[in-house]
């Protein structure tokens, strides 16, 4: 009986939205701007890019809001894995042409109207909804289209995802219905929604093969008076969903950015291993103006721009300068872009500590620039280690998390935080310790589900499994090191690296409580890698 009303009423909701009047193919750019970001989207694999005549021109993430200045050209989403045949597949794109990913859920029927119901981003407002949710048994009540067209069903005749976009269910049927009072279930003060997959595009950007996989998008911004970080942050939550005949191993996702600070000729881009986080600052003290027409600069502003994991592990950072060749150069065919993924520049050279990463003579490693810049002793763009100096210029960025294994029909879900750090009064690089403050300010405030300010958000969960707690003793340590698994169940792998991020000694263990000896290992700070399941947890801790 329920799977007959569910066939109806997605029958029913099909007629509703076809009929509603909106021109998905004409939609334009549509913002997220609830607090000091205005983050443009557009139905496609680029997100905060401006499409102009169809080809992505401007960047589209402007901070402060009203101020013209963006500090992101555009970011993408890199997705690969292997088949069982050991066949490299991928879903990638940078600019837009031959887009891997198409908007719009993975069907059966591709055709105008599937194009008018899902060629588009959705937005909604918390404003929107507790309007709905106060009045949907009033009479004269009409629900806002906004709300009405919240994609939560896929059509599931045309073999579609049944549950699509996150919404409360009141009557717990599975069926989005806002006339009887559904809403969207959304975190902050404004979210959006898109749908991807590559399967409908009949081209690939890189002749990858086709990974058959379904991405779903929520991006959502918090307002909040007291918290000047919170309103410099926008957030991402992907959830991908493995909809071929292929079990996937050694699968890697990547995030791309392009960052344009102002003025796109003098960026510097580095990482945080230990809070998985990466970002851009400016090389110069003065973000010069005009380096375009109509391309403002930030001037005496300083900014950090950045990105943080906030329930995977970040396990490699790359990146490479604006060029349409070489080996630090734009990738172009499916290995390429794997390569960058997988700790190696274009031609399959391996990440070496110092320098630039390519030049460098140091052990191989996968995390370039993982130091401080303002710690002469670390590996940084400022302090390479080496007699290189490294000059400003138009970087790319790739942040890479191994997913390792991905079954038929699993879902996976990653969720990001966008970081703006900017000041009148603290240098550009300076304020990249501001910026890592800011990070974990961020990181704490999504564990805690943004539950202050004066504001309950019930919207969805944290995407963590069981909690992985870790314990180590003593901390420091002359070289014998304690780790403490309270709450483990079966196995977990523990990683031993540097605070560069090398690796230094790799071994798994089943007990609750296991004792390194670290005695042959130079005195340092070092980090400790614990992995259970798609659980993960790094630990800091000093040898003296």
């Amino acid at each position: 009986m329920k799977r007959r009303s569910f066939f109806f009423s997605t029958i029913l909701i099909t007629v509703c939205l076809s009929t509603l009047v909106f021109n998905s193919f004409s939609q334009g750019m549509v913002y997220l701007d609830a607090n000091n970001v205005k983050a443009g989207f557009f139905p496609g694999g680029n997100l905060f890019s401006e499409s102009v005549n169809g080809n992505f021109e401007r960047g589209s993430y402007e901070v402060p809001i009203g101020s013209g200045k963006n500090s992101i050209f555009t970011t993408s989403l890199w997705l690969s894995g292997i088949d069982n045949s050991n066949s490299l597949h991928g879903a990638v794109t940078r600019y837009g042409a031959n887009d891997d990913w198409v908007a719009g859920p993975i069907s059966t029927q591709y055709d105008s109207l599937y194009d008018s119901l899902y060629k588009r981003v959705y937005k909604v407002s918390k404003q929107e909804i507790d309007l709905h949710r106060a009045n949907f048994l009033n009479l004269g009540y009409t629900v806002p289209n906004e709300i009405q067209q919240w994609p939560g069903n896929g059509r599931t005749q045309f073999n579609e995802t049944a549950q699509m976009a996150p919404f409360v269910d009141l009557n717990s049927n599975g069926i989005y219905e806002p006339a009887l009072g559904d809403y969207p279930d959304i975190i902050g003060e404004q979210a959006v929604f898109f749908i991807l997959n590559d399967v409908k595009s009949t081209s690939s950007y890189a002749n990858c093969l086709k990974m058959n996989v379904e991405l779903h998008v929520l991006a959502y911004a918090v307002f909040c008076n007291q918290d000047s970080v919170l309103n410099n942050t926008i957030f991402l939550r992907l959830k991908f969903i493995n909809k071929s005949a292929n079990d996937y191993h050694g699968v890697c996702f990547s995030n791309y950015v392009d960052p344009d600070l102002g003025c796109y000729r003098n960026d510097r881009v580095g990482c945080d291993t230990l809070s998985n986080s990466y970002y851009a600052y400016n090389g110069t003290a003065n973000d010069p103006d005009g380096c375009i027409i109509g391309l403002k600069g930030y001037t005496d502003t300083s900014i950090v721009q950045g990105f943080t994991f906030l329930n995977q592990q970040m396990t490699g950072f790359n990146f490479y300068n604006n060029s349409p060749g070489g080996q630090m150069g734009d990738p172009t065919l499916c290995n390429e872009y794997r390569n960058y993924q997988t700790g190696k520049f274009r031609d399959g050279t391996p990440l070496r500590y110092g320098g630039n990463g390519y030049l460098g003579t140091g052990a191989i490693t996968p995390f370039c620039f993982p130091g401080n810049p303002n710690d002469p002793l670390s590996w940084s763009e400022v302090h390479t280690q080496t007699a290189d100096s490294i000059v400003p210029g138009d970087r790319r960025i790739v942040s890479t998390i191994f997913i390792d294994t991905f079954k038929v029909n699993q879902q996976k879900v990653i969720d990001i935080a966008s970081v703006s750090t900017l000041s009148t009064t603290i240098g550009n690089i300076e304020l990249v310790n501001t910026f890592l403050s800011d990070i974990q300010h961020v990181r704490s405030l999504y564990q805690q589900q943004f539950n202050y300010c004066g504001q309950v958000y019930s919207g969805i969960q944290n995407a963590n499994e069981l909690p992985l707690t870790v314990e180590l003793f003593p901390n420091p340590t002359a070289g014998k090191l304690t780790v403490k698994l309270p709450n483990l169940v079966n196995e977990a792998q523990l990683q031993l690296m540097s605070i560069q991020g090398q690796e230094v000694k790799q071994m798994s263990t089943s007990l609750n409580e296991t004792t390194l000896d670290l005695s042959s290992l130079a005195k340092g700070v070092y980090l400790l890698k614990v992995q259970w399941g798609e659980n993960s947890s790094t630990k800091r801790f000093i040898i003296e």
